[in-house]
């Protein structure tokens, strides 16, 4: 089967009791065998001819909206299935898998009247009629079609996730702002939300968005469902990078259109760095999917990518297919059997919380939307059961997985509804047909759902989060981090695990399996903004806080944006400069290195901008440094003992008034070194060891051997007394030493004139001055008296 949504309404169901153990199983008696299938003694079900194109959840969609318009109901419509994308005037969003030329799906779509149309590779996303489902499915250019069923990774005015992250240190210290730095932005809407408390034009007046937001794409105003995270995300970016330039693109059109988004942020936007905050449901596990390939497309272009790593802990399952020698009671499909020993038991018991959980469930084999022909080999089922000792039939089991996966993908989704009170439940997995020990893994995007027993614990992180181009990001709550006394810093429980395998190229060819390190780093959630999403006890105002990766993703994002504005603009830096500033940087949170839950910490944008942009640490951009005289790798490029920001205290790349000359180890010429004048006793260390930076050169260094007495490096004649500081401090060394001079001293003067500050005369200045002497006492003894006889 291809794919299956399941609505369960528990309200109307008992909850199961616990078992009394844990390996309690139910007979086995109850289910049909593989034998029993075999010789046809019970009457299973055949997959009707539509449902082998069209997902049954589309199916159920559309006989339910016909049953609401022949009562003629002045009601609008609401469906049951509460998963799906909704759209106003009765539309629902979809992907379309073109048989063959998209270009005449498209036009299939088009003719049904479908709006919203993008096109992507093989996948056609779209918000089509509810009316018009079964007659697009039947187009002979429609391989299959299946709702478009996607998560934002949110969890339950300045953001404190600022401050957390130290960009408030990095902005002030080395007068970054984010200027000349474009964030694209992908969510769910920007400006749709007519209900929120503040508007995108509040937001702008009040400071907390920037004028001139680019929009490329929103929903519309009023539609079902949108919340304007985007813009509660782009509030956060704008916190911490507040002179950046935003743009927005949404991703709620369906899987095409948010791959689309991507190149449109970068090719249209002009995007520096782009961020999302969510995950579509049947992006493949193990191979690259269209969004994970668009995300890779943009990132070889030179975009910086951060995606949001998920809220899913570590709710999924994962094992090779077990037989169990049993089938389920309606296709026939043999049921996996979770017991390792010599038991056997076909149903794992979960428990699930009020409200919808979604349930993503694949196998290893590739995607036909991906690589086209042959795709899955297999076709794998998925069942959510209301009891554990009956068998998987349609009574126990209130829904049916009957779209066939064989040649499209290997992908089943599940949303199950908890009701009011939540519920325990008993999950199901069959082999219809196909290879007998592919790789099972399922993932539940709820980590409230508890799995009972048989719980692997595996990876939740996937699809385009896991592509190579991107940066994956946990989350961390603000207060549960150094900068407000807790250290190291806490990962929020339900940051999603890394770990996904990749076993298919996009040609769908099998390859050796690649585990990428996910997530790569982890940033603040909690933070303020003025509306979204609701307010928390975690800190004393009122204002709404915003958790979840979603949260964390654009302040991950908004710090690649100080760190490129630091390093010389928008094309200074390649993505995998930027996420090594930030990976080598980060503080490590549960493990010593990198680890699949942390990656490799709590970013600290502070000290990643200094180790892209400042290598050297001398507090001195590398763009000032390289356009001046200082070295960008040399900390002490005169060798003076003082690092180049120490001398060029405002940082600018000038020697101002009040500033020693970083090119200079005698700024004021009197012979004595800036760094010995100002009682620096040690050379600044070379930072690196080894490696291309350098400290002070201890060959040129002297130490100051009187560091309780300085002298002034931008005077000359410190105490002005007519004699250089030099002239005094005859060996150069800072220490008023026995035949010299005391510098410090008007009263203590050198005892030869060669030691005054005014320059000796050269021979022939002598001379003449000698000269000019003899001609003084000439005419006061001859001419003079001759003068005065004369007059006489």
């Amino acid at each position: 089967m291809y794919q299956v949504i399941c609505l369960i309404a528990v309200l109307a169901l008992t909850v199961s009791p616990a078992k009394s153990g844990q390996n309690e199983k139910p007979s086995v008696g109850l289910f049909p065998s593989v034998a029993d299938k075999a010789k046809s003694t019970e009457p299973f079900q055949k997959k009707p001819d539509l449902l082998q194109k069209m997902d049954k959840n589309l199916l159920d969609l559309e006989d339910e909206f016909q049953a609401y318009s022949a009562k003629g109901s002045k009601a609008g419509f609401l469906s049951r299935n509460r998963a799906l994308m909704i759209k106003s005037n009765h539309y629902v969003v979809i992907d379309v898998i073109a048989a063959l030329d998209s270009k005449e799906t498209v036009q299939a779509l088009q003719n049904v009247g479908c709006r919203q149309i993008s096109s992507f590779q093989r996948v056609i996303s779209a918000e089509c009629p509810i009316d018009a489902l079964k007659k697009l499915a039947l187009e002979a250019t429609v391989k299959f079609m299946r709702p478009a069923m996607m998560r934002h990774h949110t969890g339950l005015v300045n953001s404190q996730g600022d401050t957390a992250l130290r960009a408030d240190l990095a902005r002030s210290n080395l007068g970054l702002s984010g200027s000349g730095i474009t964030i694209g932005t992908l969510s769910d809407s920007y400006n749709c939300n007519s209900t929120a408390s503040t508007s995108a034009a509040s937001d702008v007046a009040s400071g907390d968005l920037p004028a001139g937001v680019l929009v490329l794409n929103d929903l519309a105003v009023g539609t079902p469902g949108c919340t304007d995270e985007g813009r509660a995300m782009m509030q956060l970016e704008h916190d911490v990078a507040p002179n950046a330039a935003l743009a927005f693109h949404t991703a709620n059109l369906g899987a095409a259109s948010f791959a689309n988004g991507i190149l449109a942020l970068r090719n249209n936007a002009n995007s520096d760095i782009i961020v999302d905050d969510l995950i579509y449901l049947d992006e493949p596990m193990f191979q690259d999917g269209i969004i994970a390939q668009a995300v890779d497309q943009v990132v070889n272009a030179g975009a910086k990518y951060f995606s949001s790593a998920g809220n899913e802990t570590r709710e999924s399952y994962q094992q090779n297919f077990r037989a169990s020698g049993l089938v389920e009671s309606i296709f026939g499909g043999e049921l996996h059997d979770f017991d390792s020993g010599a038991g056997v038991d076909v149903y794992q018991r979960i428990t699930v919380p009020p409200g919808i959980s979604s349930i993503s469930f694949q196998w290893s084999e590739p995607f036909f939307s991906v690589s086209g022909s042959p795709g899955s080999a297999s076709d794998y089922d998925i069942w959510i059961c209301t009891s554990d000792t009956q068998p998987v039939d349609s009574a126990n089991c209130p829904f049916q997985g009957p779209f066939a996966n064989v040649g499209g993908d290997p992908v089943e989704l599940v949303a199950v509804d908890g009701g009011q009170s939540g519920a325990t439940l008993y999950l199901a997995m069959s082999k219809f047909t196909g290879t007998a020990n592919n790789f099972l893994k399922y993932i539940i995007f709820n980590p409230s759902v508890v799995i009972n027993e048989y719980a692997t614990n595996s990876s939740t992180l996937f699809g385009h989060a896991n592509s190579e181009g991107a940066e994956a990001v946990g989350a961390a709550a603000y207060n549960q981090t150094p900068a407000f006394g807790v250290s190291p810093p806490i990962l929020e429980s339900f940051s999603s695990a890394g770990g996904t395998q990749i076993l298919f190229d996009i040609t769908g060819a099998a390859i050796t399996a690649l585990t990428r390190q996910k997530p790569e780093i982890v940033a603040p959630d909690g933070g303020n903004t003025t509306f979204f999403f609701s307010d928390s006890t975690i800190d004393a105002d009122n204002l709404p806080n915003f958790f979840g990766t979603s949260a964390a993703a654009p302040h991950a994002a908004a710090v690649a944006a100080l760190i490129l504005e630091a390093n010389g603009g928008t094309a200074s830096a390649i993505p995998s400069a930027i996420y090594t500033a930030l990976e080598n940087t980060a503080l490590d949170m549960n493990t010593s290195g990198f680890d699949f839950d942390s990656g490799y910490g709590f970013i600290q944008a502070d000290a990643a901008v200094i180790r892209l942009a400042d290598p050297d640490g001398d507090a001195v951009l590398n763009r000032i440094e390289i356009t001046g005289c200082s070295s960008e790798i040399d900390k002490d490029s005169d060798d003076d003992g003082l690092s180049d920001g120490d001398e060029d205290t405002n940082h600018d790349g000038l020697v101002n008034n009040g500033e020693t000359d970083p090119c200079n180890t005698d700024t004021d010429n009197d012979g004595i070194q800036d760094g010995t004048e100002l009682g620096r006793t040690a050379p600044i260390a070379d930072p690196d060891g080894a490696g291309p930076l350098s400290g002070t050169n201890i060959t040129v260094f002297i130490a100051d051997a009187d560091p309780s007495t300085t002298t002034t490096a931008l005077l000359a004649d410190t105490d002005g007394d007519g004699f250089s500081d030099g002239a005094e401090d005859i060996n150069h060394n800072g220490r008023f030493d026995s035949g010299e001079s005391n510098p410090l001293s008007a009263a203590s003067i050198p005892s030869s004139l060669n030691q005054r500050t005014v320059p000796a005369l050269p021979a022939w200045a002598m001379a003449l001055l000698a000269l000019g002497l003899l001609l003084q006492l000439y005419i006061i003894r001859q001419v003079l008296p001759a003068r005065l006889r004369s007059q006489r």
